[in-house]
């Protein structure tokens, strides 16, 4: 009975491990740089429906949503514009998405196509406020007016 025990927790603990080895941080995100709202976006990858958003309003971006799927480097985009009806364009990227891809794959929805970019994230914080960059400092024993002489 105890080596039943010892089994199951060993194969709870292998399909613990291969979720979170194939955990990855890889959003999509649709922008539209038409002077309309499109309507209707869809994006699709190997037949199967990753995004899907109600409407995308004119020079914005839609909501970001996560991925977990394997991506080849084909996606097909369906949307609608006003007077266009449905349209349908594949987008490709460079290659494809490596499964330790960190960022984001764009999608910029124009007049008549679309085009996908791979974004890496640069794992940085970024901002313009001066108390986001450390003073030169920082992280030694020697505080300025503190100890010194």
């Amino acid at each position: 009975m105890t080596t039943f025990r010892i089994a199951c927790w060993m194969a709870a603990a292998a399909l613990a491990a291969a979720g979170c080895a194939s955990n990855r941080n890889c959003r999509i995100t649709v922008g539209n740089l038409n002077d309309a709202a499109v309507t209707g976006v869809t994006v699709k990858n190997q037949g199967q429906t990753l995004y899907q958003v109600a409407s995308v309003a004119p020079k914005s971006r839609a909501v970001v949503r996560d991925v977990r799927e394997d991506l080849s480097d084909s996606f097909t985009v369906e949307w609608q514009s006003p007077g266009s009806g449905l349209q349908t364009r594949t987008a490709k990227t460079k290659g494809p998405v490596p499964r330790s891809f960190q960022g984001t794959v764009y999608f910029q929805i124009g007049p008549s196509d679309v085009k996908a970019f791979l974004l890496p994230d640069s794992n940085e914080w970024g901002s313009d406020m001066p108390w986001a960059k450390p003073e030169a400092w920082e992280g030694f024993p020697a505080i300025p007016g503190l100890t010194q002489e």
